[in-house]
């Protein structure tokens, strides 16, 4: 009986700690995370994504502009 009580504290122990620790997290993010940070971040990673593209674009206008003279050459 004795073992079973301590299981079963030690099991609303871990859940109260549990419980206020994701309230305290979650109150973090809730602070963290405004629209302003949500924004800034879409906007950054929309600009590396398209310098990316634009990119990989360049090298395929390069390599279709200026064949190699190997491929030709029998």
């Amino acid at each position: 009986m004795f073992r079973r009580m301590f299981w079963f504290g030690l099991g609303v122990l871990a859940g109260v700690y549990g419980t206020a620790w994701l309230k305290r997290k979650a109150s973090e993010l809730g602070q963290r995370l405004t629209l302003a940070s949500v924004i800034q971040v879409v906007t950054d990673v929309s600009k590396f994504l398209i310098d990316k593209l634009l990119e990989l674009w360049k090298k395929e206008a390069d390599v279709t502009m200026n064949p190699s003279d190997q491929s030709h050459q029998s």
